[in-house]
This record gives C-alpha cells, structure tokens and sequence, in this order.
C-alpha cells in the first residue's frame, strides 16, 4: 500500500528512542522520526504514536490530532483492517477543511484500499470517489491525478473493468508530463502511470501497445536511475513476451529481471509474477519439470504472502493435472485445496474471476475429483496396512546388508592400512622394470632377439622414467610408433615381463602413481574422481574407479576421505 503520510515523513532523519526517555517536550516531527526509526517495535511505534495524538489533543491541534491518529492506524495495517479504518475515519474527521496538502485525501484512500482487501468493493469505491472530489474542490491537481491513478488501480484489479482504466491512466499521462519529470516525486509517479499502462494493454492482449509503454517506462526509469522501475518493465516486457508466444526473448528479460528483483524489498507480487511467467513459459515450451519447479516457488510465495490475484492462478491447475499424471495423490489433493481455497477468496474480491470460471475452471468437477482423491487415499492406507506384515523381512534384510557393510567396511580399512604402510617404498612396484630381466632365454621364450627386447625395454624403461603412462591416448599402436617397432612385439614384452595385458599393465602405472600423488599433494585430493581420472590418463572415473578400487581393494572415494582424516 502506497501512503501518502509516509512519503512525507520518509525524509526525516533516523534518531534512535532510548526507552527510558521521556518525551513530553519532544516536537512533532521528533516523535515522528522515532516512530518511523522503531518500525519493527511494535510496543515503542504504539507509545510514540499515542504521545503524538495526546500532544496535539493537548494542543488543540485539529490536524496534528489527525496525524496522530493515523500513526495509530499504520499500527493495524497489517494485522486488523477494520481497526485501521476506524483510525483513518478519525484522521478524516480531524483533517477535514484543515487545508493540509495529505489529509484528509490520503486517509480516504487509503481506506478504500482496506476496504477493497474486505471485499466491499462498492464502498471502497465510494471512498476513492469522495478522495477525488475533495482534491478537486481544493483545486489540489497533484493529488486530485493521485486518485483518479489509484481508482485506475481499482478498476483494473478489482473489477475488471480495464479498458475505463486505460482512460484514466492516459489522463494521468497528460497531467504529468506537464509537470518537472526531473523531480523525484513526479518522476516515480509517471513511470507507476506507464507502468499501468503497459501492464493495462497486456491484459487487453494488445501486446504491441504494452511492449511501447515498457520501452518508454525503462528508458525513464534508467534516466530517473530508478534501478527497480527499469527491472520491473523489463520482467513486465517477459510477460508481454510470453503471450505473444516469443518464449526465448521472454525467458531472457524475466532472467534479467529476476536476480535484481531478489534483492529488491516490498516487491510484492512481482516476485511471483516472474515465477508464474516462467513457469508458463516452460509448460507451452513441453519442458514439464521446470514448469513444475517455478510453479512450486510461486506456490511457496503465496503460502508466505498470501497474496495471489487471478492472473497467476493457472499454475495451480497445471500442479493438480502434472501430479494426477504421475499418480502422486497426496500432491494432487495439496494443490486442488490450495486452488480451491484461492477459489473461495476469489468469488468474493473479483469480479472478472467469477467471468473466469465460466470457461475455464470448473470448480464443482475439482471438488467432486478432491473428494474421489480422498476416497482412493483412505483405501491406499487400509491397502498398506499389508505391506507392515513385511516390515519384518525387511528389516532382517537391512540388519543383514548393514552386517555386510560393516564386513565391508572393515575390509576397506585393512586394506587402506596396507597400502598407507607400502607408500614408504617409492619405487615403481608395477612396471617392467621391477621384474628380474629374463635374458638367458628371452629369445627362445618370447621369439624375439635380445637386442630388440633390449632396445625395447629400454623405451619401456624411459616410458615408465618420463610418466608416458598418464596420457590418456597410449595403446599399441601409439607405443609401437612411439618405440619404432610394431605392436605384437610390444605386446608379447609387457606379457612376458608384467604378467599383465597393456591395459593392466597401464591402468597399475597409473594408480601406483596416483596413491603417491594423493598421499603427497593435498591440491589434488580436493579434486573430483572425474578430475583425478584425467588428470592419470583414464577416459572416465569409472573405469578409473574400477582400476583403482582392482589394484589396491578400496574406492579412490574412500582412500581420499581417510587420507584426508589422517593428514588433518
């Protein structure tokens, strides 16, 4: 709610009110900058404001007993709407012919937006009506151009009757731009009238007219630097978007928007706009889950606020229908009561919602599917009563597989003891090298003259020195181009010496190398296995966990969590 006394005294300085002070000698304005300094306490704003109105009753004050009576009414705005109306019918009856430039036209305002929030829509226009008038007779345009905005505001939101809107915004239109754009106050108040505008047109589905009002509107916004106009058109521009069925130029104005509207405060349903808009966008584009995700937040947003209009209602219908898909009842029968309780708001504060329900919701069928998802819910739970006979089996079954891993973790830890005591020796213990070098018969048992295997194993010797291994590419064919032989014969000498397959042979290079590496340098153990597995030559960390988990009985995920236990 936008109140008029508020922008008056948002200027004064902050001073903070001790406790124990009394203030029977301080001015008005003291109290005031008090008060609105102490916002969150509740108990301190209720003492100020009733030393402010028995200041003025003392005085005699017609219209300070006004303002003290509508820092009451700020006590109840937010807990008790009918208190809050009888304190502003006070500050209408005390300002009355009094002159002041807020009073009693904000106050009449102001109750209309209460009363409106009461459902008593022909009241709260009556009150928006006499506010008109009243600036009108006093020849107060600011003001008089004030009401004729928020009675727009009515129209559109209440009733919905946006076309008569349009009109009074573009009349509003007029009366600003005659006015110094470069103040402050009529710069926010022309950039809230395109802002109407636009969001106006859009509801009017003509989105070419929107989209000119939102471009007008950032531009002034960016010129009046107002930071929080400019996202909102632009997130406004996404919906327009949206609607036109332009979905990638509208998903990148709302994820423009979107961050800087986070950090924004009393954004109100803007941040549940930007959620619904793309939630909206992600059903029509057939990405469901998304949809789901940003439904869920708006559906959060509410259940904060409790604030919602008509407008971002559809995502509701979307949650009953995606879960009704997938069976999942306990969500399907949440989301049809949240819609169904919106529903019972809706009927009594808008009227375009009741218009709404002729074509597109039918309440009495979701009622009706409500009552057969409880049904089937209350035969679910007599069903699974069964399944508690087989509570028994499977806990057995999980006492067995906790058994089991408790076997598997003490494996783990005695093979991560063996290895942690075999790290003193530093040497190579998988390549060729460390096998005694058959020479007597390498001939007759390999078939190959010794001074290839010679020559050969001397490559092997600068292969294992020079950690050839940790490339990700050797093979044969790579190793018999890089040793200048072919590749049976590099084959036949990683058998006869390693007793192993080339990719036994590599994949052991490898994790000897890597359980020294991790053991030494802290840096890699906070890489992720996919990182390690890279970083030593494997394509994948699965075929590096496998290798690794093969040579040494444990998961390189394991020997880094103890390693990391052990250094600390």
């Amino acid at each position: 709610m936008k109140c008029f006394f508020l922008i008056l005294v948002s200027c004064f300085y902050n001073v903070v009110a001790a406790q124990n002070e009394k203030g029977a000698d301080l001015s008005y304005s003291e109290i005031q900058k008090r008060y609105f300094n102490n916002e969150k306490d509740t108990v301190q704003t209720s003492k100020l404001a009733r030393l402010y109105l028995q200041k003025a009753q003392k005085e005699h004050s017609a219209i300070e007993i006004a303002r003290g009576y509508y820092l009451l009414a700020i006590q109840y705005y937010a807990t008790d709407y009918n208190k809050a109306i009888s304190c502003l019918d006070k500050v209408i009856e005390h300002s009355k012919g009094s002159g002041d430039s807020y009073f009693p036209v904000a106050a009449y305002c102001e109750k209309a937006d209460f009363l409106a929030k009461l459902f008593k829509n022909n009241e709260a226009f009556e009150s928006f009506l006499i506010a008109e008038k009243y600036a009108l007779d006093n020849k107060d345009m600011d003001n008089y151009y004030g009401v004729r905005y928020k009675i727009g505001i009515f129209k559109s939101e209440k009733i919905g009757e946006v076309k008569e809107a349009i009109d009074l915004y573009k009349e509003c239109l007029q009366y600003i731009k005659t006015k110094d754009l470069s103040d402050p106050y009529y710069a926010r108040q022309y950039l809230n009238i395109l802002f109407a505008l636009a969001d106006g047109y859009a509801a009017m589905e003509k989105y070419d007219l929107a989209s000119q009002y939102n471009r007008l509107g950032c531009k002034a916004a960016i010129k009046s630097k107002s930071e929080k106009m400019q996202y909102l058109f632009i997130l406004n521009e996404g919906a327009v978007q949206s609607s036109k069925k332009n979905y990638a130029a509208a998903l990148d104005s709302i994820n423009k928007a979107l961050p800087k509207i986070k950090t924004m405060n009393n954004i109100g349903l803007n941040l549940l706009a930007a959620y619904y808009y793309s939630g909206k966008i992600y059903e029509m584009m057939h990405q469901d889950a998304l949809a789901e995700k940003n439904y869920l937040v708006v559906d959060s947003i509410y259940n904060t606020n409790k604030n919602i209009t008509p407008e971002f209602v559809g995502g509701y219908t979307f949650l009953i229908n995606y879960y009704k898909q997938r069976n999942d009842k306990d969500r399907q029968l949440k989301y049809l009561n949240a819609f169904i309780e919106i529903d019972g708001n809706f009927r009594k504060s808008y009227i375009q919602w009741n218009q709404l329900l002729k074509y597109k919701y039918d309440i009495p069928h979701l009622i009706k599917e409500k009552e057969s998802i409880i049904s089937k819910l209350r035969y679910d739970k007599i069903k699974n009563r069964w399944f508690f006979l087989l509570l028994g089996v499977v806990i057995l079954l999980v006492l067995a597989y906790v058994f089991y891993l408790k076997r598997q973790q003490q494996t783990e830890r005695r093979n991560f003891e063996q290895l942690i005591a075999g790290l003193s020796r530093t040497e190579n213990n998988s390549g060729i090298l460390t096998e005694p070098l058959r020479e007597e018969k390498s001939e007759e048992d390999i078939g190959i003259g010794k001074e290839i295997v010679d020559k050969i194993i001397e490559k092997f010797r600068e292969f294992e020195t020079t950690k050839g291994f940790l490339k990700n590419d050797v093979s044969l064919i790579t190793l018999s181009q890089s040793f200048e032989t072919n590749s049976k014969y590099i084959s036949k000498i990683v058998n006869y010496y390693s007793k192993k397959s080339l990719t036994n042979y590599l994949n052991d290079l490898r994790i000897d190398y890597v359980v020294q590496e991790l053991q030494q340098n802290k840096s890699l153990r906070k890489y992720t296995i996919n990182a390690i597995s890279e970083e030593i030559g494997f394509n994948n960390a699965e075929s590096f966990s496998k290798a690794f988990y093969k040579k040494t009985g444990i998961k390189p995920s394991y020997f880094i969590k103890e390693l990391e236990k052990k250094k600390s």
